[in-house]
Formats: structure tokens, sequence, C-alpha cells
């Protein structure tokens, strides 16, 4: 039970001897437990967070790793500016309807595997993948394109094959 006295100009609160002023460390350990249990679930990732975007993989990821990325349709455009490996695992497509191009690779020893790139964008020299930089390899890619499907610009000893 709480009292409010108005005493002296100012106010006090008596919190008699009930059983919660008894038990403070009691309450305060249960606040503690409160918090933390909040904590724990705000912290723990559900089925229905958005997953990484691929950028976001890619920009993650150490030089020389390999990104193997799940089959299923990736709506965005991505750029690749250091050493890594894009494996496709399955049937996996990525879309662009945007300015630039799909993919965009810059730098040195990229490689993509077993990926679809489609670009539906109308940019009149956009292509669905950009490349230059040196030492790239594209296999087993299946590119769709309003305009141009590959395109290098400054790009050195760059393998393309089926």
């Amino acid at each position: 039970m709480l009292q409010v006295n108005k005493a002296g100009g100012g106010i006090k609160i008596n919190r008699g001897n009930g059983y919660w002023a008894k038990n403070s460390r009691l309450m305060k350990s249960i606040q503690y437990i409160i918090i933390l249990l909040v904590g724990v679930f705000f912290s723990i990732p559900s089925e229905f967070e958005a997953a990484d975007t691929l950028q976001t993989k890619i920009n993650k990821a150490r030089p020389g790793a390999v990104i193997e990325i799940e089959q299923g349709e990736y709506e965005e455009a991505i750029i690749i500016t250091k050493p890594l490996t894009l494996k496709g695992i399955g049937e996996v497509l990525i879309r662009s309807c945007k300015e630039e191009p799909t993919v965009t690779i810059n730098g040195e020893n990229i490689k993509l595997i077993n990926i679809g790139v489609e670009y539906c964008g109308e940019t009149e020299e956009a292509a669905a993948i950009f490349v230059s930089g040196l030492n790239h390899n594209l296999t087993g890619l299946h590119i769709r394109s309003n305009r141009f499907g590959v395109r290098l610009h400054g790009a050195n000893q760059v393998t393309i094959q089926n």
C-alpha cells in the first residue's frame, strides 16, 4: 500500500510494510528476468524477416569467397568489385529493369557460374552483364535482354563458356 503525505512543502511516499516492500530483491529479480526475456525475444530472427539481398551478401563476403545462391528469382541489380565466385544452386535468376546492368563486374578474378540473368530495362546502351577488369570467368549463364547480353569494356582475359 502506498501512502502519500504532503508535509513540510514536499511529498513523501511511504511504501508501507507490504509484501513488495519486504521483497524488493524479488521484485528487482523479476524485473531483470522480464527485461532479459524481452531482449532475447526481439533478438531472435523470425522466418518473416527479409533475407539479405544478393548485394548485401556480396558486400559482406571476403575476397576469394564462394557465394552459393539458392534456387529462386532475385529482383535486383548487383555490382561485384572484388574477387568472388557467385554460384547458382538449382535454377537461379537475377532480374532487373533499372537503367544500370543487372550484373556489373569490375575488378579481377570474378566468377559467375550457373546463373540466369535478365535485363528488362529499355536503356539503349545497357546490357544484362557489364564486364570490365581482368581475368573473369562466366560459365553456364542463361541471359535474356532487351538490349545487349554481355558487354565488355576495358576487359582482358575474360572467359565466357557454356
